[in-house]
């Protein structure tokens, strides 16, 4: 199925529907065709303890990757067909091949690269072009796949396996993605829903390392179900991605409880670093409130959508409101 990576026809549907008194639809609709800093909701802000506060949810400033996924989201949700000229012509300037300087930069321009050709696959413009940019690719992925890696890259390499595994059709590439997958799933995630490696970090990136890391599996977990291997339902122990996102999710309204910084208070994430993290790398939550409703991912979108970051794009469109097919209510242990 090639059409948006991370969402699908259903989605676009949804995100096409009469806002009516849905807030954040309302808003993520205007987010398409915003200009950077244009006001688009004002959300409730509970780092403001004691105080009825609200913030106002403004666009942010894009950078090319981002700009090419608007471009493309503006393709498939709005037919915008100048829009989606645009997305082309950036997958024909490099975009997913400038110099990175870490391997983990690298993988996240080609995974966006990926999503943005995706979304333009069948847009005449890159008719020409295509084969080309698929021989490039093919070429380039395995050097990223291959290299050594850390533990948060390591996780990041299983996303960009299922990734190229659906924008190569490659079979074996996407198997071995899923089984790497589901062996994290199996002995990596904690039954509390950290990632077990953050445990050895030192220097103050345990929080960004788990948020980073939840959000590799999240997209991995996408990209699969929505061509039939459904990793969102994929559990071990009772453990899955509901668990892992619920772990992180929490600790954005109750950041000073963060467990693995104790020992060095001056490394705990404050709220605002916490919330920054979040809207920038954020936007799994929206798929995992539409997968799985973890617990307190719903108020988190309350306060911080419509989200939008360049890895996944803007998902407060794509992903509207809860798969109630699918939906398991889960008890988390230890937090909760």
């Amino acid at each position: 199925m090639h059409y948006g990576l991370f969402f699908d026809q259903k989605s676009v549907s949804l995100a096409q529907a009469d806002p009516a008194n849905d807030e954040i639809l309302q808003a993520a609709q205007a987010w398409l065709k915003a200009a950077s800093g244009a006001p688009l909701r004002e959300a409730p802000d509970s780092s403001q303890v004691g105080k009825d506060g609200t913030r106002t949810i403004t666009k942010p400033e894009l950078d090319v990757y981002g700009q090419a996924l608007n471009d493309g989201l503006l393709y498939r949700v709005e037919g915008d067909d100048e829009a989606g000229i645009r997305a082309v012509r950036a997958l024909e300037a490099g975009l997913g091949y400038e110099p990175s300087e870490t391997l983990l930069e690298a993988i996240w321009h080609i995974v966006t690269a990926s999503q943005v050709f995706e979304m333009v696959r069948d847009h005449e413009a890159l008719a020409a072009f295509a084969d080309a940019w698929l021989a490039r690719y093919q070429q380039h992925v395995p050097s990223l796949l291959q290299a050594e890696a850390p533990p948060l890259e390591q996780l990041w390499q299983v996303t960009l396996a299922i990734v190229a595994g659906v924008v190569l059709e490659d079979e074996s590439l996407f198997s071995q993605g899923v089984s790497q997958y589901k062996q994290v799933i199996d002995t990596q995630v904690h039954a509390e829903g950290y990632l077990k490696f953050i445990k050895t970090i030192k220097d103050g990136q345990a929080f960004m390392q788990q948020l980073l890391a939840v959000a590799a599996l999240a997209l991995a977990a996408e990209a699969a179900t929505l061509v039939g291997e459904p990793l969102w339902q994929y559990e071990a122990r009772g453990v899955g991605m509901g668990t892992a996102t619920a772990y992180i999710v929490y600790y954005f309204f109750f950041p000073e409880k963060w467990p693995w910084e104790e020992e060095t208070p001056e490394n705990m994430p404050t709220s605002e670093q916490v919330r920054d993290a979040f809207r920038q790398y954020g936007a799994f939550v929206a798929i995992a409130q539409y997968r799985v409703a973890p617990r307190f991912a719903e108020q988190l979108l309350d306060e911080m959508a419509p989200l939008f970051s360049n890895l996944g794009g803007l998902t407060s469109l794509t992903h509207q409101g809860q798969d109630v097919s699918q939906l398991k209510r889960k008890k988390f242990l230890g937090l909760f």
